[in-house]
């Protein structure tokens, strides 16, 4: 089930219409391809990404990034949130094995965004110290829990990412105090939780 807004679900529909012509499919076969209508597809497909509106959350960051004083189009990492049950089948246990086999867990300092220039910011407490983030972060290797390498192919097969040697991170809510705040990354994300 598709988990975003209409207005980001409508965004990131606009966007495969464009990346879909560029890869040379026909009208008709985008449309089926989304779900859309042949006039949906032609109202945004002639279009660049970065021509198409952006809706209000997806911050300019998302869409796009400076590199060398140029504006880079980033559009075509944008993907809504979809939450599918029942995805991961061999999960009993899996939980306990990635954060006993994964041994450099780390706590780092707690930060906020601004949406406008994507800057982070440290934030402190009410006495001055800076704040923790609650939550524990680690890098992903292949290799270390054969299990979840497999979900993690499984989730590139789903998701169609190609880049076999992207890098990859994980977060570990130890408690149910942990937490992180609301946000959206500027990359794939995925949540198997147990």
């Amino acid at each position: 089930q598709c988990s975003s807004s209409s207005g980001y679900s409508d965004y990131q529909d606009r966007l495969r219409s464009i990346q879909l012509r560029k890869a040379g499919y026909s009208k008709a076969d985008i449309a089926k391809d989304l779900g859309r209508s042949e006039k949906f597809v032609a109202r945004w497909w002639q279009l660049e990404p970065l021509a198409v509106p952006r809706p209000p959350g997806v911050h300019q960051y998302l869409a796009t990034t400076m590199l060398a004083g140029k504006q880079i189009d980033r559009t075509n990492m944008w993907r809504g949130v979809e939450v599918l049950r029942g995805f991961a089948t061999d999960v009993v246990g899996l939980y306990d094995e990635i954060t006993t086999q994964f041994s450099s867990w780390k706590q780092s300092a707690s930060e906020t965004k601004d949406f406008r220039t994507a800057s982070y910011f440290l934030r402190y407490d009410h006495e001055g110290k800076m704040r923790m983030m609650s939550m524990r972060s680690t890098g992903y290797r292949q290799g270390v829990v054969p299990r979840l390498d497999a979900l993690v192919q499984k989730i590139h097969r789903k998701v169609g990412i190609t880049d076999q040697e992207h890098g990859a991170g994980m977060y570990w809510f130890s408690d149910g105090d942990a937490s992180v705040g609301s946000h959206r990354h500027v990359f794939w994300s995925a949540r198997a939780p147990e």
